[in-house]
């Protein structure tokens, strides 16, 4: 915020209230998450606060956020019974809450009547763009008339590039889950089961270790590329090439995986496509390290798939990191030149997708930590053969 002159941050969307509150990413699918915004000032002696529709004044109190200034606005009505000490602790402080916000007509007014009781209504702001439509962000720059509002969805997204301690446990369980997960499954598959099945199987264990499958690749046969639907009624077949591509979430934190799998003998193409795909991203994970370019990584995984297999290998990018989004900066792509930071998480992914052959895919995580970096991610790349 010094380094671009703001005195103050306003989150909007999804991803950066949650980072900024702790306010989970599930919104009332009533209210548009737009409507919702977090006040971060600058100076350390201005409270923050959390703007929220009267309607989700339970799920501001849920979330046990650590910003305790809530301004509401809009109607929304909950009635309390006469007598206070029928109710438990836990309601009765959320009655006190209910007495103490008072509504405002709409969220843009909340929002400036609590930048001016902070003393910011005529500051230079960063406003999180990434989910406003233009109209939108027009409407609240007209009534903040008197504040400078400037961009600012990418200031957050840098800002969360560097994840805290407990940013990494998320990560690191997130991975854990998604890798249990990944191996029970490709332990189940066999010919005859539907990509619906191997999803039932694969969800079962994401759910019992406390994740959420947020999204799932589950693709077989020789047209198995990204234009055919994500989980198929196909039932796999002897020779079929599987490609599982998972996504889990442990407490809005993310993990991505691939593996591929071959039902029979693999064929000497798909052994020697995979093997060089496996060989690129060893060799670009081993550049993985504070200072390290996001372009580096890129060249380095794409030439020595090349080289080890597959010279007509061509892609748009090689990975990317991971966080609250499952694609937080940098993308690793042949134009990125973000220089890597100790504790960002990094995925390095190759994949291949030819019609009438199918679809490789190999994915992981790591930490970049002094000197180096450490992998998520417990199983290995390998090719699996059933």
């Amino acid at each position: 915020m010094e380094q671009k002159n703001l005195q103050a941050l306003i989150a909007s969307s999804p991803e950066n209230i949650a980072y900024s509150s702790d306010l989970v990413r599930t919104f009332c699918p009533c209210v548009p998450a737009s409507q919702l915004h977090v006040i971060l000032p600058l100076e350390k002696g201005i409270e923050p606060a959390i703007i929220v529709p009267k309607v989700q004044l339970d799920y501001y109190f849920c979330c046990h956020s650590w910003i305790k200034d809530v301004k509401s606005y809009g109607d929304f009505y909950i009635f309390k019974p006469e007598r206070s000490e029928t109710l438990g602790d836990q309601e009765r402080e959320f009655a006190d809450l209910l007495d103490n916000v008072k509504s405002v007509g709409t969220p843009i007014e909340a929002l400036a009547q609590a930048l001016d009781e902070r003393g910011l209504s005529n500051k230079r702001i960063g406003l999180d763009d990434r989910t406003l439509c233009i109209s939108r962000y027009r409407e609240i720059e007209k009534k903040l008339g008197d504040a400078e509002i400037v961009p600012a969805g990418e200031t957050f997204r840098e800002v969360r590039m560097v994840k805290t301690s407990e940013e990494v446990e998320r990560l690191q369980r997130a991975a854990d889950i998604n890798d249990k997960a990944m191996e029970a499954t490709l332990e189940e598959v066999r010919v005859g089961m539907t990509g619906k099945q191997i999803w039932d199987v694969y969800d079962a264990v994401v759910t019992k270790e406390g994740g959420k499958s947020d999204y799932v690749e589950i693709r077989s046969g020789p047209f198995a590329t990204p234009t055919f639907p994500m989980i198929s009624d196909r039932a796999l077949r002897e020779g079929d090439i599987l490609r599982i591509d998972s996504d889990v979430t442990y407490k809005d934190y993310f993990s991505d995986e691939a593996r591929t799998l071959v039902l029979g003998k693999p064929t000497e193409k798909l052994r020697k496509y995979h093997a060089a795909m496996v060989e690129g991203y060893e060799k670009a994970s081993e550049t993985i390290k504070p200072g390290t370019r996001a372009s580096t990584i890129f060249d380095v995984a794409v030439k020595t798939t090349r080289a080890a297999g597959i010279p007509h290998l061509k892609r748009h990018a090689c990975g990317h990191a991971l966080g609250i989004e499952c694609y937080d900066p940098p993308l690793i792509s042949a134009t990125n030149d973000t220089e890597l930071e100790e504790n960002m998480v990094i995925n390095v992914e190759i994949s291949y997708y030819e019609l009438g052959f199918g679809t490789l895919h190999v994915e992981d995580a790591f930490l970049v930590v002094k000197g180096g970096c450490r992998r998520l991610q417990k199983s290995n790349a390998k090719l699996r053969v059933k």
